[in-house]
């Protein structure tokens, strides 16, 4: 058995006119249950109307520990979840160390003013302060603008933290807001 000591970074491409599922199962063994995987894969191109309106929150990990590479990577990894929002779309942007930032105290409609002024939060996030996780997350998992959007939390950290049980439980107290 493999060590899940490492990120595994799995690259393919989804094309098709139509979507595609695929199943893999393994059969119970030794009293144990067994499991199944289901993947639906959308088909390529789909029209705004075909989708759900989304709230796309940001939380970005500026503590000391993502000095260099890490807090580059982030904020690349912002910017490009800030160039895929929709016209249709909602989102915050917060930035966490010892302080939680956020752009705004509620979802921001996807205009380009609101995103440039994204952009400059993201551009100018600087790595200082301690990690506090808790505080981060439950800022991102308050409770959504609009509830009838589908909402996706976007956590960007170089996960050095060593509280991992207390910011789980965070996690699991907020979901179902």
């Amino acid at each position: 058995p493999a060590t899940p000591d490492r990120d595994l970074e799995m690259r393919f491409v989804v094309a098709g006119d139509q979507p595609e599922t695929s199943v893999m199962a393994s059969p119970p063994r030794a009293g144990e249950a067994g499991h199944l995987a289901l993947a639906i894969h959308p088909r390529l191109e789909v029209s705004d109307d075909e989708t759900l309106a989304r709230e796309v929150v940001i939380a970005l990990d500026a503590s000391s520990s993502m000095h260099g590479r890490s807090i580059e990577l982030a904020r690349a990894a912002a910017l490009a979840t800030l160039d895929g929002l929709r016209a249709s779309d909602t989102f915050r942007v917060i930035t966490f160390s010892d302080v939680v930032r956020a752009l705004d105290s509620d979802a921001l409609p996807a205009t380009e003013a609101n995103l440039a002024r994204a952009r400059e939060m993201v551009r100018g996030a600087i790595a200082l302060g301690a990690t506090e996780m808790v505080p981060g997350v439950q800022a991102a998992l308050e409770p959504a603008s609009d509830p009838a959007r589908l909402r996706m939390v976007v956590l960007l950290s170089d996960g050095w933290i060593g509280n991992e049980a207390e910011v789980l439980r965070a996690i699991e107290g907020s979901l179902g807001q």
